[in-house]
C-alpha cells in the first residue's frame, strides 16, 4: 500500500523567512516583558526596604476637633514609615472607622511625604441616650465619644429606641427638618423632644417658651411661628405655643409643662 500523499503547505516558501523573523521578534518582546516584570518586582522590593523612602513628613489636614497626633495614631502611621510599602487603602479604611471621621483621603509624595486629609462629622445636635450620640449636618446619627462642642441642642425621646431602626431614622429626619426650618427664627434652641404620639415639641433656651409642632412639620407653620416670635417680647411670661393647626398659633400659660421639662432634664 502506497503512503498517503503529503499535503502541500498553503503558505508560499518565500514567506517563511518573514514568518520566522516575526516569531523571533514576538518571543524576544515576551522575554523582555518577563525580565522587566521580574526586575520591577525586585526594584519595588528594594525600594520598600531602602531608607531613601522613609517618611520625614506627615501632613495632616482636618476641619474639626481631632488633633494631628490623634489622627496619626488612629491611622497607624508615624515618621520613618516606608512610603512605597504604605498601604494607602488600608490607612483610609482605618481612618473612616473613627466615629468622628466622615471622609479620609491618604496620598503619598515620593520619596518622603504622606498626606492625611480628614473631613470630620459636624454635629448639629446631641441625642440624649445612655451612650454619647450626635446628629450631624447631613442628618446622620452616630455614636461617638463625648465631644466638647458647645451649645448643641438636645434631642430627647429616643433614649430607648435603637438608632438603626426605621422609627429612629424617621424621627431624626424630622429633627433635622426642624433644625433647618428654625434657622430664620433667630432664637436659641435648648431641646427638641420627640414623641411617637404627640410628635415634636421645641424648648427655647433664651426665653421661657415651649412650641408644640405635632407630627406634621409644615414650612408654612414655621413661617407663621416666626412672625409670632418676632412680636413676642422675650421678657414676657412663660408660654406654650400650640402650632399644630394650619393657620393659627394658640398660646396658653406654661404652667405644669415647665415642671415636666425640668423633670426630664434633671435625669439627663
Amino acid at each position: 500500500m502506497s503512503p498517503p500523499a503529503r499535503k502541500k503547505s498553503s503558505i508560499p516558501r518565500s514567506l517563511w523567512p518573514a514568518i520566522a523573523q516575526r516569531t523571533r521578534s514576538i518571543v524576544l518582546v515576551g522575554l523582555v516583558c518577563v525580565a522587566c516584570g521580574i526586575g520591577g518586582v525586585v526594584l519595588v522590593h528594594y525600594a520598600q526596604q531602602h531608607s531613601y523612602f522613609s517618611a520625614t513628613d506627615i501632613v495632616v489636614s482636618t476641619d474639626g476637633r481631632l488633633t494631628a497626633d490623634e489622627i496619626k495614631q488612629w491611622a497607624g502611621v508615624a515618621l520613618g514609615l516606608n512610603t512605597v510599602a504604605l498601604d494607602v487603602q488600608a490607612v483610609e479604611r482605618r481612618l473612616r472607622q473613627h466615629p468622628w471621621v466622615r471622609t479620609a483621603v491618604v496620598a503619598r509624595e515620593f520619596p518622603q511625604r504622606v498626606y492625611l486629609t480628614i473631613r470630620e462629622r459636624q454635629p448639629v445636635a446631641r441625642i440624649r441616650r445612655p451612650e454619647a450620640a450626635y446628629l450631624d449636618g447631613n442628618g446622620d446619627s452616630f455614636v461617638a465619644p463625648a465631644s466638647a462642642a458647645p451649645d448643641l441642642p438636645f434631642v430627647s425621646g429616643l433614649e430607648r429606641v435603637p438608632l438603626e431602626t426605621q422609627t429612629a431614622r424617621t424621627a431624626i429626619a424630622g429633627v433635622r427638618l426642624c433644625l433647618l426650618l428654625i434657622q430664620e427664627w433667630n432664637v436659641a434652641l435648648s431641646e427638641i423632644h420627640w414623641d411617637d404620639q404627640r410628635g415634636y415639641t421645641l424648648f427655647l433656651s433664651d426665653r421661657p417658651i415651649v412650641i408644640r409642632l405635632g407630627q406634621q412639620l409644615r414650612p408654612s407653620v414655621f413661617m407663621l411661628m416666626q412672625r409670632v416670635l418676632e412680636r413676642w417680647s422675650p421678657d414676657r411670661r412663660a408660654i406654650v405655643f400650640d402650632a399644630r393647626f394650619t393657620d393659627q398659633i394658640v398660646a396658653s400659660p406654661l404652667g405644669l409643662h415647665k415642671e415636666k421639662r425640668r423633670g426630664r432634664n434633671s435625669h439627663a
